[in-house]
């Protein structure tokens, strides 16, 4: 806390010793409130503030159990548990969860693939999806949502498988040359390749999923438009 010194020459002005008795006085009191400070005892695991949201004297708040944070709950600062309000949204990554709750977490990966993506000048070219899927990982379904029609050149079809070691397991030869713009081609349940190209799916543990294209008349390279969107859910077991 500040101190006042006054020297002698400045305490020569008539009604400057009545002053700087006044400022020693304040500056007593002072001294009396830093020890007061020292030496008070507050209740252990606690800190000292204001508790309501008034102005008035300070107060002692008191962590009562282990675990607990400071936090404001409505208009009283106490120490509580950090409610669902308080955690921003998308703050806790899957990494932080337990195995068992990722059991229970839907968790999905998704690409974008358009024309500008395919430039290779050969008929087949493949594309990551994603990153690898995460050791346990079982793939629940999958959506290919084709915004866009893939044209250019003289390519005739442009087909899609997606999988991962299997690069059929998930998608057979969805042709996104022919098919119309806003169609989807998506998991049936038990329907299988017979049915319309599309696998149910399973153990994708620690796979890099992939989307391969193969082209007919032409290379994927002349291919001018052409817009999808990829999806595939899956859970993570212990």
């Amino acid at each position: 806390m500040a101190r006042t010194n006054l020297t002698e020459s400045q305490v020569r002005r008539p009604g400057a010793v009545s002053l700087k008795a006044k400022l020693d006085e304040h500056d007593s009191a002072l001294d009396a409130l830093e020890v007061d400070a020292a030496t008070t005892s507050i209740t252990a695991l606690s800190v000292v503030g204001r508790k309501s949201d008034s102005n008035g004297v300070l107060e002692e708040i008191t962590a009562a159990s282990d675990n607990q944070v400071l936090v404001r709950n409505g208009t009283a600062l106490e120490f509580g548990q950090v409610a669902e309000d308080g955690i921003a949204d998308e703050a806790v990554s899957p990494a932080k969860l337990s195995a068992d709750t990722l059991g229970l977490l839907v968790q999905a990966v998704t690409q974008q693939i358009t024309h500008a993506d395919l430039t290779d000048a050969d008929t087949s070219q493949a594309i990551d999806v994603g990153d690898p899927l995460p050791t346990g990982a079982i793939v629940l379904g999958h959506e290919v949502k084709l915004d866009t029609q893939f044209t250019g050149g003289s390519v005739s079809a442009l087909k899609m498988d997606l999988g991962g070691t299997n690069t059929v397991a998930i998608c057979n030869q969805f042709n996104v040359k022919s098919a119309t713009a806003g169609g989807k081609r998506h998991s049936p349940g038990y329907n299988h390749v017979t049915s319309h190209g599309d696998h149910m799916t399973g153990s994708f543990s620690e796979e890099q999923l992939v989307a391969t294209f193969a082209s007919t008349g032409d290379n994927v390279d002349a291919l001018t438009a052409g817009d999808l969107t990829i999806t595939v859910w899956y859970v993570v077991l212990a």
